[in-house]
């Protein structure tokens, strides 16, 4: 699982609250709608007058620097003082500022703390982070048991994050039992709430016949469902079923699509796939050159298998090829590898004969 993008999805959870009665009500609205001198002038009062929520809104305003200067002291005292009327929120950005160093030292004991204090009142975002720190053992003792308590917690309450972690959990047997009915239902459930990595997760179960009936047409339908949100994982996949005619008719252009996109986020192997398009002239104009190049890009992967294949494919292109032209796609896999976000634009630029 990407815990870091997990964990900056629950931080952007967490700072979305839901509105209440009063002027604290319009104070709310006047932030969500990101007019923050407004909001300023509505929870100020409120908070010096010790309402939790106005002082862990305020909290927010200067750790964020939301129509005040940033400071992050002043947030510190604002979310203690709201952390010590028990408001859960206040403890949960508490941690996160223990967590990444915000105004204070870093310090993954503390930031646990916190969060422990936060989920044990329900808050899902500290729930989340603490399943994600008993995985890698910051601030606490490593324990897949407690990885999966918490990811619990948070995944029965909704998170579909925590719910695609907790199918993972469930399938790789980690502070469970090895469940693949359970892992399924809440892939399903993250799926369900538009997470595009149980999208991609459902689509390969599908694809593979691997806990439901195979059924390719639902793979396709639940790859490009998280493709279109711009998931490299998805979008490889999906390029994998045009260029096979798996579940949809075979259209290499599409495959082309698909490969180029998820390879612009990094993706070794969909740089491969693209490649042996490229080799082939399958959807792309036939160019040995770039295939090597993407060939050689994807060699480099920290995935044995994936590397392996492509250095073997990279070899047999180099015996196709001019010792001249190989010395071209070693350049151009070298300009790919600096910067894989411009992969296709690279390439594009090299085919024109503009590089």
């Amino acid at each position: 699982m990407r815990i870091r993008h997990w964990m900056l999805m629950l931080l952007a959870s967490c700072i979305a609250l839901p509105a209440w009665g009063g002027s604290l009500a319009q104070g709310v609205t006047d932030y969500n709608k990101h007019d923050y001198a407004t909001a300023l002038r509505d929870l100020r009062p409120l908070a010096k007058q010790g309402d939790a929520k106005a002082e862990d809104y305020l909290g927010q305003m200067y750790l964020l620097g939301r129509g005040v200067q940033t400071d992050t002291m002043q947030a510190r005292l604002w979310f203690k003082r709201s952390a010590a009327k028990h408001y859960a929120e206040a403890d949960t950005h508490l941690g996160f500022m223990a967590y990444w160093g915000w105004g204070v030292p870093r310090d993954y004991a503390k930031a646990a703390g916190w969060f422990k204090v936060a989920a044990k009142q329900g808050n899902v975002p500290a729930e989340g982070m603490l399943a994600s720190m008993y995985v890698t053992g910051k601030g606490v003792k490593k324990s897949d048991r407690r990885s999966f308590h918490w990811a619990h917690a948070a995944a029965k309450a909704g998170d579909p994050e925590l719910q695609f972690y907790l199918g993972d959990l469930y399938a790789e047997g980690k502070g469970v039992p090895k469940n693949a009915k359970k892992a399924l239902k809440w892939w399903y459930a993250s799926a369900r709430q538009g997470n595009a990595l149980g999208e991609d997760k459902l689509g390969s179960m599908y694809a593979n016949g691997r806990g439901v009936p195979k059924d390719d047409q639902t793979a396709f339908k639940w790859w490009y469902a998280s493709a279109r949100q711009g998931n490299a994982l998805g979008e490889e996949d999906l390029g994998s079923m045009y260029a096979s005619g798996q579940g949809v008719a075979t259209d290499y252009t599409r495959a082309a699509k698909w490969f180029r996109k998820a390879a612009d986020q990094g993706d070794d192997y969909a740089s491969y796939l693209l490649g042996s398009l490229y080799a082939n002239g399958h959807g792309v104009a036939r160019n040995l050159t770039v295939a090597y190049a993407l060939a050689e890009v994807a060699s480099t992967s920290n995935d044995r298998g994936d590397a392996t294949r492509a250095s073997g494919f990279r070899k047999l292109l180099g015996s196709m090829m001019t010792t001249a032209a190989v010395r071209k796609a070693k350049i151009l896999s070298v300009l790919i590898a600096a910067d894989p976000s411009h992969t296709g634009k690279i390439i594009d630029k090299y085919v024109s004969g503009r590089r």
